[in-house]
């Protein structure tokens, strides 16, 4: 049994503990339709929006309880005009994105103390 396991005079269960508390936090991904999205994301979710986005609007970036280092991986296609707007305001690395019309874009945004840091690619 688990419970019985040692290694090196080390019981795993407190191991076994910790690792179920963690799995709580582990990235699920959130699919959302539509040509436009104005609302909030949860921490630790990987945001897939599956239509060519003309409008993506963040109101908030809301952090998973426990989690200690909130980032949000957010995957989408901009459609043949786009706006984005985020609150709270992203601190980006390279400055603010300018995105083009039908790109696939990723952003990454961390959040550390207070502030939000932001990263993106384009394909």
């Amino acid at each position: 049994a688990v419970a019985d396991r040692k290694i090196s005079g080390h019981d795993l269960r407190a191991d076994i503990t910790t690792l179920q508390l963690k799995a709580d936090l582990l990235p699920t991904t959130e699919t959302h339709s539509g040509t436009t999205f104005s609302g909030s994301l949860a921490s630790y979710d990987t945001h897939l929006f599956t239509d060519n986005l003309t409008s993506l609007t963040i109101t908030a970036l809301s952090v998973a309880s426990g989690d200690e280092e909130p980032m949000w991986l957010i995957d989408f296609k901009t459609g043949a005009t786009f706006t984005f707007t985020a609150t709270p305001t992203i601190v980006w690395n390279g400055g603010t994105p300018s995105f083009s019309a039908n790109k696939h874009y990723t952003l990454v945004i961390r959040k550390s103390g207070s502030e939000y840091l932001g990263t993106w690619l384009e394909f």
